[in-house]
């Protein structure tokens, strides 16, 4: 893709500033204009151009107090004048002040482009010295500290390699899961080597509990507290006897409550969203739980609706149903009281638990997050797929997402860590 040199254009003239705009537009630089220097500052601040052209008498704030503010906070930028005050004095006071060049209106296009050309070649040749400049001495303090710089980095890798394997190891096997729960998907995407996203399953007295929890940053902070929440998880059931999700949220809160002493907890800002249910097959019952974080049930819109649910929305032969949970986190905060729903679910229901990574993930034509509703809208477009094939299938679109730069091919970054589980009763 080319790039285009952006000059920014104040001029209160209508008449004078489209001429302007004509030309250089015309010449292949992008346009971007201003009525005064008060909408000229705000304009560059937020734009950040090439080159600015300005005049001198406008109301509001005037070219010289314009230029002053410029080089305030953007002194590199290189400035122009193009003024009616035409007289030598005129000319000496505006390069006095600041100013690259000054043009006299009336100009004609050729000098007006020389000027303007001359300029951005300079402010070139100087980035281009500066960068040079930058990558002489980092080359050189590279190339000094090599060695040093290679055993840390050895030494970090493989301290956080070993993590990675025993965050992994923690997880429950998808066996045990299949085992109790067989058709199912789960996608587990870290962002980093080491993730803040996990997943924790347990059955207990015909009880399969589930939970997805997102802890709060990803990499080496998410992954610390996702040991932390996975052995708090672990506790509530084992050494509580807790089954009910309100009662092991609220377990877990405590804990964290807990572990973090009194006189540190105010500016501890690290915590979990979680979902958490409980299937009983044989019950046909549902009970969840949530910190922060919904649990999305779609059936057919031919069986008995969801009256728990909070809102719905129907595709086809689907409705898919959010419940939500509480709208606070798992933190160092004071205890909190968690609700739950109890749902009777029907066969062939299909339940989905999930952290917020996928609808955060930029991409798209425009750049955008996919969001809650584009991302509840290809659940129900998948529904009529098997388990395995569904999964497929959101791998796919989230792919297709990211590579949004279609006409260079360039692949945007993923955003935050994906996890997602889905469950067909």
């Amino acid at each position: 893709m080319i790039h285009k040199n952006k000059i920014l254009v104040v001029e209160d003239n209508t008449n004078i500033r489209n001429t302007l705009k004509d030309i250089l537009s015309m010449n292949g630089y992008e346009v971007l204009t201003a009525v005064n220097g008060l909408e000229g500052v705000n304009n560059a601040l937020k734009t950040n151009p090439d080159l600015i052209i300005s005049d001198i008498m406008m109301p509001e704030m005037d070219g010289f107090s314009f230029l002053k503010e410029i080089h305030q906070h953007l002194s590199y930028i290189p400035f122009i004048f193009l003024s009616a005050k035409s007289t030598r004095g005129d000319v000496r006071e505006g390069m006095n002040n600041g100013a690259d060049d000054y043009l006299t209106k009336p100009f004609s296009t050729k000098d007006l482009l020389a000027a303007v050309n001359k300029r951005l070649e300079r402010m070139d040749t100087i980035k281009r010295q500066k960068i040079e400049q930058q990558v002489g001495l980092q080359t050189k303090a590279i190339l000094e500290n090599k060695n040093q710089l290679l055993s840390r980095y050895k030494n970090l890798e493989n301290s956080i390699l070993y993590a990675e394997d025993m965050q992994q190891k923690i997880l429950p096997s998808m066996e045990l899961l299949n085992q109790h729960l067989p058709d199912n998907f789960c996608i587990y995407k870290p962002k980093d080597t080491l993730s803040g996203d996990f997943y924790w399953f347990n059955h207990l007295h015909k009880n399969n509990l589930i939970a997805v929890v997102d802890c709060v940053g990803h990499g080496i902070p998410g992954a610390m507290t996702s040991m932390i929440g996975y052995s708090f998880l672990n506790r509530a059931v084992k050494e509580f006897n807790l089954t009910h999700p309100s009662k092991i949220l609220n377990k877990l809160h405590e804990q964290f409550v807990n572990y973090i002493p009194s006189d540190k907890a105010k500016g501890f800002n690290e915590g979990m969203d979680v979902s958490l249910c409980q299937i009983n097959k044989t019950k046909k019952e549902l009970i969840f739980s949530g910190a922060k974080r919904p649990l999305y049930l779609i059936r057919s819109k031919n069986k008995k609706g969801v009256e728990e649910a909070f809102s719905s929305i129907e595709r086809g032969d689907y409705i898919l149903y959010e419940i939500k949970g509480n709208s606070y986190s798992i933190d160092a905060s004071k205890p909190k009281n968690y609700k739950h729903h109890k749902i009777d679910i029907e066969p062939e229901d299909k339940i989905y638990l999930f952290s917020d990574g996928f609808a955060d993930q930029f991409g798209g034509s425009r750049n955008k997050k996919i969001g809650s509703n584009r991302f509840k809208n290809l659940l129900l477009h998948i529904q009529n797929k098997e388990m395995n094939e569904q999964k497929e299938a959101l791998e796919k679109a989230l792919n297709k997402w990211k590579t949004w730069l279609y006409e260079t091919g360039i692949t945007e970054e993923q955003t935050d860590d994906i996890l997602i589980i889905g469950i067909k009763i």
